[in-house]
């Protein structure tokens, strides 16, 4: 059944050309914007409130270049 199987190739081919990929360099932002807001949340749970404003803002930063 040769024709079911180029089927399904073209089917494959065409789901993958649907998924939008995350580049790298977004992830890397992702994953700096998350750890940031969770030392901060860290922080502010220990009563450190200027260094969890700190934080705060430096994930703040990194987030604008995910946009």
């Amino acid at each position: 059944m040769p024709g079911r199987s180029l089927r399904r190739r073209k089917a494959v081919a065409a789901a993958r050309s649907q998924n939008s990929r995350v580049p790298l360099s977004q992830i890397s932002w992702i994953v700096t914007v998350a750890i940031c807001l969770i030392a901060a949340l860290l922080l502010l749970l220990n009563g450190y409130s200027g260094y969890f404003g700190v934080l705060l803002a430096v994930g703040a930063a990194a987030a604008v270049n995910l946009r």
